[in-house]
């Protein structure tokens, strides 16, 4: 099912490449019946989604750390 987190992730491994904004984001998501749907993600969001993965990684971090 979609999910507005997938972005996130997305946008994760996108930073794993040399150029990330070179690169379009996709979500491929498969139904019950063997059928698909396919989603672009907004290009013009990748720095706010990588943002969006950074912070909750650093909160995990934290609370590694502190708790």
């Amino acid at each position: 099912a979609e999910h507005p987190s997938h972005a996130v992730q997305l946008a994760a491994y996108s930073f794993l490449m040399e150029s990330p904004a070179r690169y379009q984001r996709w979500g491929v998501y498969l139904r019950d019946d063997g059928k698909y749907s396919v989603r672009p993600f907004e290009p013009l969001k990748l720095a706010d989604d990588f943002a969006a993965f950074t912070a909750a990684l650093n909160v995990i971090r934290w609370k590694e750390a502190n708790l």
